[in-house]
């Protein structure tokens, strides 16, 4: 069962992905902080942080590196792994002990003495130097060998067998082999009848006890003292043989025993096995209750609270400026690449297919004017005379000269008074050309006279006639308009486009390098919004052909850059999502540890500066889990203290935005003061 907690594991030299996250998951807790000393191989490889992200994953644990080496930092960062740098100080990784080498505790008289004792258990013969000397003689079998002791030395063998043998003086190493003997011998008598252990003697009873019985002073069977006279006699390789046995020996088959002349006390090895075995199953059974009462102890004794997270918006971060250090030079803060530079231009010939009606002359004519009044009425030249044509759009006319029209004159002749107009002749001029410029007899109503009113010539004192005006005439031409450059445009955009990042890619291969292609400055969504390039059309928009030569020539050119790289594509993004994460963190943009990451959304390439659009938002390796920064703050706000000093604590973490919210639980009066009687839940 995994918990909330926060587990901090050592990373050692020679750990890799795998042996990591078997430590991690060893501390079944959702959030895990490695200790990462420097010079940890497997962390300082981009393939083994991503592994070791992987397996964290799959296993839904939080990864926290810490560590003083920039190698960890930066293959940590670059498999988006939270990150903790120590700075001031260096981790290391602990000095092994030196462990003993195996067999040198023991020396070869004891480990030549233990292997005898084997052997005499696996014959089922015990030794028994207390026998009552009656009992002492037996005969001797093929299995059966005598017990070295710690230094050996041949008992010499009677030269009459009928002469009793007087055994010889035993020094005090055998002495004290034998005093080893007798007390395993009570030991294993005390196991099989259950008797408790005699009680230690005093100094004074210890001197008062009757002096031990001497080896000289038993006496052995002819066989006994046969197979003594054998001791010493093994040669060195039996020896080295037997020191460097394994200490457990395959039993073997257990000879049928010859009549005894006296009683022996076998030994019990299985009594002597089970003791580990009874320990054994005592420890496991400490460890369970120890466990069991830990759980106890944590769901009886800790408490919960409930905190509310504030909403995580993404903040958009557009044209962040990136540095560009030489192909030679590797920098997590910049992106290795070397500018390119060339200037193309396409050249096509363009064809106006489509003529159009353009006006060539205007309509012009003679228009005759009178005046009712006794005055004169002068019009000067550059008056405006209107008509109106069938759909009533007015059609200016333009006067040619200054005109005046003389008064009217009456006369009387008998009883009838006969008055006479003025009349001039005035020649006007259609303001446009064109066919339209034509007009019916008696369409013009208005004149116009600059600076002055508007005359009405249909009714007043100054009157208009004229016949049909006619002259303004039309003829289809050839004209280059922005329709026939467009038809042409596109494919040549297409070809100065290829054309450049054919020269783009010549010059970086001449530097052994590679073209980035998405760094090509104009780019190709420039193009197709008519952006980053020149455009000349020769004649120009508007110019009239002949229909016997309607072509113009269309010219496209532009001064294309571009990034040449060391790496593939690949690398080249993985480059900027460090360098732009590195930037954000400088600008302070981004904290490490606080849950948030940088997402690289676009790039782009100026010709003198790479820039990168993106954003800052929740990362999606935190996934619900409460980030360390927020879960720190809030044990320090609430552990060891009252119920008024949390609510207070908790409430400043409100007011500066880290939590929307919380609840208590009602029944705590004082909190805990340890972390893991501490569970928190968001929301």
């Amino acid at each position: 069962m995994m918990t909330d907690e926060t587990a901090l594991v050592l990373a050692l030299p020679e750990d890799t992905a795998e042996s990591l996250m078997a430590k991690v998951r060893a501390t079944h807790a959702a959030n895990v902080q490695i200790l990462a000393p420097e010079g940890t191989v497997a962390l300082q490889r981009v393939a083994g942080t991503d592994a070791l992200r992987d397996l964290a994953t799959a296993a839904g644990v939080n990864l926290t590196i810490i560590s003083s080496d920039p190698g960890i930092l930066k293959a940590a960062r670059q498999s988006r792994l939270a990150t903790i740098e120590v700075t001031g100080a260096h981790v290391q990784a602990p000095v092994p002990s030196t462990p003993s080498a195996p067999g040198e505790d023991l020396p070869a008289e004891d480990l030549e003495f233990l292997a005898a004792l084997d052997e005499l258990a696996a014959n089922g013969n015990t030794l028994d130097l207390f026998a009552r000397p009656s009992d002492q003689k037996r005969p001797a079998t093929a299995d059966t060998r005598p017990i070295a002791a710690p230094e050996t030395r041949p008992i010499p063998i009677p030269s009459s067998p009928s002469t009793p043998a007087t055994p010889p003086a035993m020094g005090d190493d055998d002495l004290e082999f034998f005093d080893a003997l007798d007390d395993l011998a009570a030991a294993f008598e005390q196991e099989r009848t259950g008797t408790p252990p005699p009680p230690i003697p005093s100094a004074s009873e210890a001197s008062a006890q009757p002096p031990r019985v001497r080896p000289e002073d038993i006496q052995l069977s002819e066989a006994e003292v046969a197979r003594a006279g054998q001791i010493g006699r093994r040669s060195e390789a039996d020896r080295a043989q037997r020191t460097t046995a394994e200490p457990r020996r395959e039993s073997r088959p257990e000879p049928v025993a010859p009549p005894a002349r006296r009683a022996a006390t076998p030994v019990p090895r299985a009594t002597t096995r089970s003791q580990p075995q009874l320990v054994r199953a005592l420890l496991i059974g400490l460890i369970v209750l120890a466990v069991l009462t830990g759980i106890f102890i944590v769901v009886t004794q800790s408490v919960t609270i409930v905190v509310r997270l504030p909403v995580r918006e993404t903040t958009p971060v557009v044209g962040l400026a990136i540095p560009i250090t030489p192909v030679s030079t590797a920098s997590a803060n910049a992106v290795s690449a070397e500018p390119l530079e060339t200037t193309v231009a396409i050249s096509t010939r363009g064809e106006v297919t489509e003529g159009v009606l353009t006006p060539v002359s205007s309509a012009s004519g003679t228009i005759t004017l009178f005046n009712q009044n006794t005055q004169p009425i002068t019009i000067p030249a550059g008056s405006e005379f209107v008509a109106f044509g069938p759909d009533n759009q007015p059609i200016p006319f333009i006067s040619k000269a200054d005109v005046t029209v003389p008064g009217a004159v009456t006369t009387r002749s008998g009883n009838q008074i006969i008055t006479t107009f003025g009349e001039a002749a005035v020649q006007i001029e259609a303001r446009s050309p064109g066919s339209a410029s034509n007009i019916p007899a008696n369409t013009i109503r208005e004149l116009r006279i600059a600076g002055g009113p508007t005359i009405n010539l249909v009714s007043g004192l100054l009157t208009v006639s004229h016949d049909a005006i006619g002259g303004g005439t039309d003829e289809e031409v050839r004209v280059i308009k922005e329709s026939d450059v467009r038809r042409y445009l596109a494919q040549a955009l297409t070809d100065l486009d290829q054309e450049a990042r054919r020269q783009l890619d010549g010059l970086a291969l001449a530097r052994n390098l590679r073209l980035e292609p998405t760094t090509v400055s104009p780019s190709r969504a420039e193009l197709e919004q008519l952006d980053g390039f020149e455009l000349i059309v020769d004649p120009p928009i508007g110019t009239s052909l002949s229909r016997d030569n309607p072509f113009f020539t269309l010219t496209v050119q532009s001064r294309y850059s571009g990034l040449a790289i060391s790496g593939d594509s690949a690398a080249f993004q993985r480059q900027l999502a460090d360098a732009f994460n590195s930037q954000l963190i400088q600008n302070g943009q981004l904290r490490p540890g606080d849950c948030r990451a940088a997402f690289v959304q676009g790039w782009r390439w100026d010709g003198t500066t790479l820039r990168i659009d993106g954003s800052i938002g929740p990362d999606p390796a935190c996934g619900n889990e409460l980030d360390p920064a927020i879960r720190a703050a809030i044990q320090n706000a609430v552990l060891g203290r009252t119920r008024a000093e949390a609510e207070a604590a908790l409430q400043e973490l409100v007011a500066a935005g880290r939590l929307a919210g919380f609840e208590l639980p009602d029944n705590v009066d004082r909190f805990p003061g340890w972390s893991w009687q501490l569970r928190i839940r968001h929301e």
